[in-house]
């Protein structure tokens, strides 16, 4: 069990510090260059503090599949413990909210079931209880990000009295994240397709390139040409959001990262967001969660 429950938290880890370190991607944070208040090293600790919690999660999830009691798991919890941790790595600043709603159920469902791990996560989630649902709002509260199920005034996610309604009605992460259309929320709900999906597109550059940074970067554009990327669409609107996805697609066009059109593009393209002060953080969060698949399926070689 603790071999397990290691191996999943430190490929957690890595994924989190591959893909901040990945340079160029258009709008993000990296190793050579910050956004606002936040910078690379940031990252980097918040990272290192949700290897714990992920840890304490994969032993949770191993007995809970042991006593076939998988509501005992605490996607939750977990959560909210990795929140906490990274929260207070990172000076009180929020710096991996996507990423943690993402690669908690991803880790669950490999604990759950390595053969299918995608069945594993969305029986994670399937199996979440109200509980699970005030602790997510517990831990977004206490990052505070921009979310778009604030939205939906029944269970207004900053109103402390939504925690009763949510276990007055029984909702539980299915029924919570159907609320909202933001991209990460959409895939908690909606079976993580899109992660896995790319974590298909990142093994597939991988193996042609055998070179670990291009790989992510290209997958970065991938993504951000196939979805809105909803955290854009909250900083700058919809219509940013979508003239960023065709960019996207235009850059694609010229081989991306991988050709040297594509490159001063995507270069130039990531200027121009940083100057407007607008992150496709959601796009990113997706990246990590693909890179983290890859990791723990050995994809992506010893780099």
């Amino acid at each position: 069990m603790a071999s397990v429950s290691r191996s999943i938290a430190k490929a957690a880890k890595r994924a989190c510090i591959i893909e901040v370190t990945s340079h160029p991607k258009p709008g993000n944070v990296s190793i050579f260059s910050s956004h606002r208040d936040l910078r690379y090293e940031h990252f980097v600790s918040a990272a290192r503090a949700i290897e714990e919690p992920i840890k304490k999660l994969i032993e949770r999830t191993l007995k809970a599949k042991k006593s076939r009691k998988p509501e005992k798991i605490g996607l939750g919890r977990a959560i909210y413990e990795c929140a906490e941790a990274s929260f207070a790595a990172c000076g009180n600043r929020n710096v991996n909210s996507g990423i943690i709603l993402l690669l908690v159920p991803l880790a669950a469902g490999f604990a759950l079931n390595q053969r299918d791990p995608q069945a594993g996560a969305v029986r994670a989630v399937n199996s979440t209880t109200p509980e699970d649902s005030v602790n997510f709002y517990k831990a977004m509260r206490l990052l505070k990000p921009r979310l778009e199920t604030r939205e939906n005034e029944k269970y207004d996610i900053y109103d402390e009295k939504s925690d009763g309604k949510l276990l007055r009605y029984g909702v539980n992460f299915p029924k919570l994240f159907r609320l909202t259309d933001d991209l990460i929320g959409s895939e908690v709900a909606g079976g993580f397709e899109r992660t896995y999906e790319a974590a298909e597109y990142l093994g597939g550059v991988f193996e042609k390139m055998e070179k670990l940074n291009p790989s992510v970067c290209q997958t970065y554009l991938y993504s951000l040409s196939k979805h809105r990327d909803t955290h854009a669409a909250r900083q700058a609107g919809e219509e940013k959001a979508e003239r960023i996805m065709k960019r996207a697609q235009r850059i694609l066009k010229k081989g991306g990262v991988l050709e040297r059109e594509g490159l001063m593009e995507t270069a130039k393209f990531d200027r121009e967001l940083k100057a407007q002060g607008v992150n496709p953080g959601a796009s990113a969060d997706l990246v990590c969660g693909a890179i983290f698949l890859c990791l723990l399926r050995d994809e992506l070689g010893k780099e």
